[in-house]
């Protein structure tokens, strides 16, 4: 039921969302509204009203409501391509908390900025997310780092932490994964010890800071990775 209102919806997002739609589609189709193809805020009455379509769905499904609050923030940035940045660049990297819609101790002289040096010494990478056409208009981002495993003595890459718009968590995180992993590096979590072969003097969000080898002065990172790509 409403095949077009879906299939444009489906375009702009993952598989994923859109189920959501579908789900939306069927459960609008029961109550005998009607969904217009690009008006995702809105279900149309024969009369001519119209109902948002969240309270509807507040009313009908409370967990699809919220997936459906979740997507639909896709879809309005969407209206364009999305655009998934990753940079090495050393100005994108001191914006990585820095003149953003989120802050966190790694600001420029924040209480953890030597992590934002250090990144860029060790020529990590950030990856961030922005709508087609506003390259400044960061919505969300990652930072990408690379260690050693322990059970082949290879550089790997490890995916941290999410700050941004939370709508965008997970698709950042399955296309980097997807990426690394083509890649043959890893871009899970696992219980294989990666440790960094450098020094790193901002906040951990996913490893523990360990002492280093004599040849790294101060401490690394210890992070747990899975399987290679």
């Amino acid at each position: 039921m409403f095949d077009s209102w879906v299939t444009f919806a489906c375009r702009k997002l993952d598989g994923e969302g859109c189920g959501v739609f579908r789900s939306i589609a069927d459960e609008v189709g029961k109550g005998g509204g009607k969904l217009v193809e690009g008006d995702y805020s809105y279900i149309h009455r024969k009369d001519g009203s119209k109902v948002k379509l969240g309270r509807f769905l507040k009313k009908v499904d409370v967990d699809l409501a919220k997936d459906y609050a979740r997507y639909k923030q896709q879809i309005k940035y969407q209206r364009g391509r999305m655009l998934l940045h990753i940079s090495q660049n050393p100005e994108d990297i001191l914006a990585k908390s820095t003149g953003q819609d989120w802050t966190t101790c790694e600001t420029v002289g924040g209480a953890f900025s030597k992590g934002i040096f250090d990144d860029i010494k060790a020529n990590n990478a950030i990856a961030y997310l922005t709508p087609e056409g506003k390259p400044d208009k960061w919505l969300g981002r990652r930072m990408v780092r690379w260690c050693v495993r322990e059970d082949d003595d290879k550089p790997d890459a490890v995916i941290e932490r999410y700050y941004g718009d939370p709508n965008y968590a997970d698709v950042t995180y399955r296309k980097l994964q997807e990426l690394l992993r083509d890649k043959h590096f890893s871009g899970l979590s696992g219980s294989v010890a990666c440790v960094t072969p450098y020094e790193y003097g901002g906040y951990v969000d996913s490893g523990v800071k360990i002492r280093t080898p004599s040849s790294v002065r101060g401490r690394a990172i210890k992070y747990g990775v899975g399987d290679r790509g």
